[in-house]
């Protein structure tokens, strides 16, 4: 369900910033490559593991995070977003609206590594993941 929405976000808000970044904690690409391509994914995917979901205190899935420019954690969703409130969250970060102060930021462990993000606001394309 949530997968479309991503994609329509990538392709609505790419050209302001907006870099969409799958994790899936598969075993490895086979079974994510077909995913892929069925869903018509236009973003990243990358491979994670357990460590990596406790690293980031993950303890279900889907797991939605919004990172701000500088890769800082704005907010994180632990199950099925909702579209429109997504959405606007996503808007506000594109514009620097939100959050408004820094101490608004998550705090924890999720906020010490961008690639824990689902999606990423504002990535400069030299920079990989």
């Amino acid at each position: 369900m949530e997968i479309p929405w991503f994609v329509e976000s990538q392709k609505e808000y790419a050209s302001r910033g907006l870099v969409v970044v799958g994790i899936s904690l598969d075993d490895g690409w086979k079974s994510v490559k077909p995913w892929i391509k069925e869903k018509k994914v236009n973003y990243p995917i990358v491979i994670g593991n357990e460590g990596l979901g406790k690293q980031y205190g993950l303890v279900g899935m889907p797991l939605t995070a919004l990172a701000d420019r500088e890769g800082r954690i704005a907010d994180v969703h632990q199950g099925i977003v909702q579209k429109t409130a997504t959405q606007e969250k996503i808007r506000d970060l594109l514009t620097g609206v939100w959050p408004v102060s820094r101490d608004s930021f998550v705090s924890g462990a999720t906020s010490r590594r961008r690639i824990a993000c689902r999606m990423k606001l504002g990535a400069k394309p030299a920079r990989s993941f």
